[in-house]
């Protein structure tokens, strides 16, 4: 009897910590969409903040402004996967390699009867 009020109680504590890490992960997955939410809502505004700056202060029509943002996204597009991956490959690199400050060897002298 002691065995299986033993065994409900494990099987209890195993659903109570699924359970929660349901629960967990839920709470994590709102708080990265909300985040994704504000990041979007930002980029947003600073946008449309950059478009109407190009047009009002510094004389742009519309089109030209809206070509001005476009260019600047498409370069972005493209510039920050070119840094990243040239920044990465000598970091990773030098982290890999195998050098002596990696794995230090115990230096001998050479012994002068051993050819």
């Amino acid at each position: 009897m002691l065995r299986s009020a033993l065994a409900l109680l494990s099987s209890l504590q195993i659903g109570l910590r699924i359970k929660e890490s349901v629960e967990r992960s839920l709470r994590q997955a709102i708080v990265i969409a909300v985040a994704v939410i504000v990041l979007i809502a930002a980029a947003s505004f600073g946008l449309l903040a950059a478009y109407h700056a190009l047009v009002l202060s510094y004389g742009f029509t519309p089109p030209e402004a809206a070509g001005i943002l476009a260019a600047a996204l498409a370069l972005r597009r493209g510039f920050f996967p070119v840094l990243r991956s040239s920044l990465a490959s000598p970091l990773r690199s030098r982290h890999l390699s195998a050098g002596p400050h990696r794995f230090p060897v115990e230096v001998r002298p050479r012994d002068p009867n051993r050819l």
